[in-house]
């Protein structure tokens, strides 16, 4: 083997040697991550065990994945999302039924504990936003009722630039259900139109002191009353012609 040919392939079984777990095959990633996330679930690590199952889900998603990562984060609190991966196990095609019938068993479970919180926001938004805590949250879907964690949710809303007009915190129980109404100041463009009249301009209250063209026209009439000024002045110089006089009479090469 000649030398250039020797390095590269050195160079080659090096990089491969030296290649990191993320340049194995997708499934085989996957199944590594998934064996972690059993082993971190079996010693009472749910949150580091649930992020392994995610891990392993965005790899190469399986329905497997999904039913422990539901287990995991259901053993932490979080059943509402529990809830909906154990869903779409159950309502897909699973050709493992095992698998499929233990979501099924746990789902009904686990729905128990999901609780529900509905949202009534008075009068248009207006572009304003509504958020659970943090996260925005479509006002359809808000009226029509939200599975969320027991424990204790905000809610607000709020202006594009994070001015809070209107907000409410909430206690849930397991499987307990609440209704909450926001009433956030109206507008003042819905202010305006309700009173009949057109939506308010925006007006510029800045002192007129600071805009340039009343600088400029001030610099106009004092240059306007100097000229005035020095006409006057070389004007008043000279001596009037008398009634009748003719004035100073020039001789130059004319006729």
């Amino acid at each position: 083997m000649r030398p250039p040919a020797l390095a590269a392939w050195i160079f080659t079984a090096w990089a491969l040697a030296a290649a990191p777990a993320a340049a194995q095959p997708t499934a085989e990633r996957a199944d590594a991550l998934f064996a972690e996330g059993l082993q971190l679930a079996d010693r009472g690590y749910h949150t580091r065990a649930a992020a392994r199952f995610r891990e392993s889900l965005e790899a190469h998603p399986s329905d497997r994945a999904r039913y422990h990562l539901a287990r995991a984060l259901a053993a932490r609190g979080r059943v509402a999302e529990a809830a909906a991966l154990l869903r779409r196990v159950v309502l897909g095609d699973a050709p493992d039924l095992l698998v499929r019938d233990a979501a099924a068993e746990l789902l009904r479970r686990v729905e128990r504990r999901v609780a529900t919180l509905r949202v009534t926001v008075e009068g248009p938004l207006d572009g304003r936003l509504l958020l659970l805590n943090e996260e925005p949250l479509d006002l359809d879907r808000a009226r029509a009722g939200v599975p969320v964690d027991p424990g204790r949710h905000v809610v607000v809303v709020v202006e594009r630039t994070g001015v809070v007009l209107a907000r409410r915190t909430v206690r849930l129980r397991r499987g307990g259900e609440a209704d909450v109404r926001l009433e956030p100041p109206p507008s003042p463009s819905a202010v305006a139109l309700a009173a009949g009249g057109r939506e308010p301009v925006a007006v510029d209250e800045a002192p007129v002191t600071s805009r340039w063209w009343f600088w400029g026209g001030i610099g106009a009439a004092a240059v306007a009353a100097a000229v005035t000024g020095i006409v006057l002045a070389a004007s008043s110089g000279r001596p009037e012609p008398a009634p009748g006089d003719l004035g100073p009479i020039h001789v130059g090469a004319g006729r």
